[in-house]
């Protein structure tokens, strides 16, 4: 009896919990609102052209997300179409938003983007409050976040040496080199791969002092005994009425480069050449038609003598190098991978320009009041240097106009290989 009675209680205890369980389970399915089930991403890789689909619904966020991406999200029940909007289900940059378009259908939601992503920036996708199902469940609000791809390169000749490197994909901050910003103003436009802002636009100046410049202030990277600097650009010849600088540190004192309107490139570097008996210095342009001519004080080991306009007045991108190797005091300049001019600064004659290249708060033993040897793009120089007339941005109408790209700087003179092999790497 006792037995039959104990049964008869762990029956009706097993009863309760299942039915207790039951409940809850029940309780538990009503109270789940919509679910996120599933987030993805698919598009074309920009680095092996091939198609491909990434999770964007895991616990850390993906990276190499697609330029072109379109993102579908699957959720646990049929969306309301009505409940979709911009205003529940935005996709935001810096805490921008980006112009998406949205479509509904089933338990999806596709959201693709009207521009292509930016290169190497994290997006995020916020869900707001007030997206829910055909059936009156809603979507807690939550948000997940991703990295968009960026350009890969082959690796470069002397990489260990390479010390700056600016891509100005949609950013001025540099991808090598720790540099503080001292001035920005800036667009962007199509680089020469056709991504959408990945190369600097320079405006040109519409009145004295409001033109594109973007400078850094003073830093030992920007300058060394031996140097490389490198960089693409792509400008129109009709804009080219004026003489217009590219970029420029310290005015005179440092290296600048400006295109006039005959496409002549004058590229000024000021040297102090060490262990030279004649105690040298010099400043350089490489000229149009008649190829080097500038100032004839140095011996050429190569000298261009076809037209510049050929090389570069043809609306496309191009590529300029300049070394300079002080074990041999050896300047070369290269347009597209191909050696134009190279000369020799330690030649024995007279006529250079006493201009100090290493040290260039010096110039004659005096320190030139006003001096800014901070780095400038779009100009000869940065806002802040007031040490030379024409190189003065408050009064300056001839800031550049054109594309900029792939700005490097490495602390050694590198080979003509090693320029022909970043050239190939890089050319579109």
């Amino acid at each position: 009896m006792k037995t039959i009675f104990k049964n008869n209680i762990k029956s009706v205890f097993a009863l309760l919990i299942t039915s207790l369980t039951l409940l809850n389970c029940s309780e538990d399915s009503n109270s789940v609102g919509l679910i996120i089930t599933s987030i993805s991403a698919e598009g074309t890789d920009i680095n092996t052209n091939q198609a491909v689909t990434l999770d964007l619904n895991a616990a850390t966020g993906a990276v190499e997300v697609p330029l072109n991406a379109t993102i579908t999200i699957e959720l646990s029940d049929a969306v309301d179409v009505n409940s979709v909007s911009s205003t529940s289900l935005k996709l935001s940059l810096n805490g921008v938003e980006v112009a998406t378009n949205l479509i509904v259908s089933g338990n999806s939601i596709v959201m693709d983007p009207v521009s292509d992503l930016d290169q190497g920036f994290i997006y995020d996708i916020n869900f707001e409050n007030g997206i829910t199902s055909s059936s009156g469940t809603a979507l807690t609000s939550t948000a997940r976040f991703f990295k968009a791809i960026e350009k890969a390169y082959d690796p470069f000749p002397q990489s260990n040496n390479l010390v700056a490197w600016w891509r100005f994909d949609k950013k001025v901050t540099p991808s090598i080199g720790n540099f503080v910003t001292a001035y920005e103003q800036v667009g962007y436009d199509t680089d020469r791969f056709g991504n959408a802002n990945g190369a600097a636009s320079f405006g040109g100046a519409t009145e004295a002092g409001n033109g594109d410049v973007v400078a850094f202030e003073a830093n030992d990277a920007f300058i060394s005994p031996s140097i490389t600097i490198a960089t693409w650009f792509k400008i129109d010849p009709a804009d080219y009425d004026v003489s217009r600088y590219v970029f420029g540190l310290a005015a005179e004192r440092g290296y600048h480069m400006h295109i006039n309107p005959n496409m002549a490139i004058d590229y000024r570097t000021s040297h102090v050449v060490t262990t030279d008996d004649n105690n040298h210095t010099s400043w350089f342009a490489i000229t149009g038609e008649l190829g080097s001519a500038g100032w004839p004080v140095h011996e050429f080991i190569q000298d261009y003598q076809g037209s510049m306009p050929d090389l570069i007045a043809d609306g496309e991108w191009h590529q300029i190098v300049m070394t300079f190797d002080a074990s041999t005091s050896h300047q070369s300049f290269y347009v597209d991978g191909t050696l134009i001019i190279k000369r020799n600064l330690r030649s024995d004659v007279s006529g250079f320009i006493d201009i100090q290249y290493q040290d260039i708060g010096v110039w004659d033993g005096d320190s030139p009041s006003g001096l800014d040897a901070g780095l400038a793009f779009g100009f000869g120089g940065s806002p802040a240097n007031k040490a030379t007339v024409w190189i003065d941005y408050a009064t300056a109408t001839n800031t550049f106009k054109g594309l900029l790209d792939d700005f490097r700087i490495w602390n050694v003179a590198l080979s003509p290989e090693d320029v022909l092999l970043v050239y190939n790497n890089e050319k579109p």
